[in-house]
């Protein structure tokens, strides 16, 4: 999966080779995307000097609700935290995805291990469900 970044440039699952990856699927047009958006900002900044864990997010659709953009939405919410874009869902119908916001936890191998649906509202795993999660990924992929 290689996607083009907001920002310039191109992400790709395999430059997280070697670490565990969450990867972050969206919208600006979920509701339950809105309601996690400030929780994975700060996960973004906590794992940023990480050597076992990463966060990459993935926007999909071109619907950006009452802020037009993207870039206006990070803008007013002081946002700085790199994100790929799906405008026409490729990415995720691709991966067979049904929900946003979804957390596909990808191990330092690239192999899909484990998959969240949420961090808040009901069945919401929380942030520290996700890392704690992650953390059990990557434990698990180094044989521990």
């Amino acid at each position: 999966m290689r996607s083009p970044l907001l920002d310039g440039g191109v992400q790709s699952v395999s430059q997280f080779t070697g670490r565990t990856l969450i990867f972050h699927v969206w919208g600006l047009w979920c509701g339950d995307s809105l309601a996690d958006i400030d929780d994975v900002a700060r996960l973004h900044r906590r794992l940023a000097r990480s050597r076992n864990l990463a966060i990459a997010g993935l926007h999909v659709r071109a619907a950006y609700g009452r802020w037009g953009s993207l870039q206006a939405f990070f803008a007013e919410k002081r946002y700085r935290f790199p994100v790929a874009l799906d405008p026409d869902s490729t990415v995720y119908r691709d991966w067979g995805l049904r929900w946003t916001p979804s957390y596909v936890i990808i191990d330092p191998a690239g192999v899909i291990r484990d998959y969240a649906s949420g961090l808040r509202g009901e069945g919401g795993i929380g942030m520290r469900g996700l890392v704690d999660r992650a953390n059990a990924v990557h434990r698990v992929s180094l044989g521990r």
